[in-house]
């Protein structure tokens, strides 16, 4: 029975790098998932914020039109 206490072999050393190595290419797979999953979002927070932006302007933009309309039909 193995206490753990054994000594390690260089195929074990091998065997515990190739299994790092294995690990190490899942977490870059998923970490670049999720950073284009956050992109993708940021895109479309940014999309909805121009959006009401300019919703925001064209009605300043409507109603400053409409003032000055009616001030030139006064005059």
């Amino acid at each position: 029975m193995d206490n753990g206490n054994t000594p390690a072999t260089k195929a074990d050393l091998q065997g515990l790098e190739a299994r790092m190595d294995t690990r190490l290419q899942d977490l870059e797979v998923r970490m670049d998932n999720r950073f284009h999953a956050f992109e993708e979002r940021v895109e479309e927070l940014v999309r909805d914020s121009e959006t009401r932006l300019l919703g925001a302007f064209y009605a300043f933009t409507e109603s400053n039109q409409k003032r000055i309309s009616a001030i030139e039909s006064q005059s």
